[in-house]
């Protein structure tokens, strides 16, 4: 009887410890998807109104620093500050420079509150792939309505490359229609 208690709870131990596991690794697959959806979001859901006044701003302080013959960092504007803040916590420093450099936080805004549009997504599709498990494969379906009542579907396809061993993003692909 002892022999067959010891061998539940032997069992109980194992389930315990397989259901923690599993439920571990898939935190970490939803944090890598909540994460990359968050960064899909402020690219493509807008126009940020906030974004758009402050690159309003920066374009001003620039137009005074060139008047009084002033240096002026663009990095230290809060246009920049804002948008570096919204991103460290989704994306290594090295995927930042190069989607900044790329301009690719922001010139969707910029774009669509200069011509009066505005970008809606519809839907977001986020697979893992099956080949390397660093990798997450997804397709946006974004509305894009102009001032009048027409609504044009656009559709980006991507990647996410990430951490071996962490959440954040160090390599986004983005295939816009």
């Amino acid at each position: 009887m002892k022999q067959i208690v010891r061998i539940l709870l032997s069992s109980l131990k194992y389930f315990a410890v397989s259901a923690l596991l599993i439920s571990i690794s898939g935190c970490s697959s939803d944090k890598r998807e909540d994460g990359l959806s968050y960064v899909l979001k402020q690219i493509y859901q807008g126009p940020d109104l906030t974004l758009v006044e402050l690159s309003d701003e920066m374009m001003e302080e620039i137009e005074i620093a060139a008047k009084d013959e002033v240096e002026y960092t663009l990095e230290s504007s809060e246009f920049f500050t804002s948008l570096e803040k919204r991103y460290e916590n989704y994306v290594t420093v090295g995927c930042y420079e190069k989607i900044i450099s790329q301009r690719i936080p922001y010139k969707h805004h910029l774009s669509m509150a200069e011509m009066g549009y505005v970008m809606n997504i519809v839907d977001i599709e986020i697979n893992k792939n099956v080949k390397s498990p660093n990798i997450y494969d997804f397709i946006v379906k974004i509305t894009l309505s102009p001032k009048k009542d027409e609504n044009i579907d656009l559709k980006v396809k991507g990647s996410a490359q990430f951490e071996n061993d962490g959440n954040r993003i160090t390599f986004l692909r983005l295939l816009e229609d």
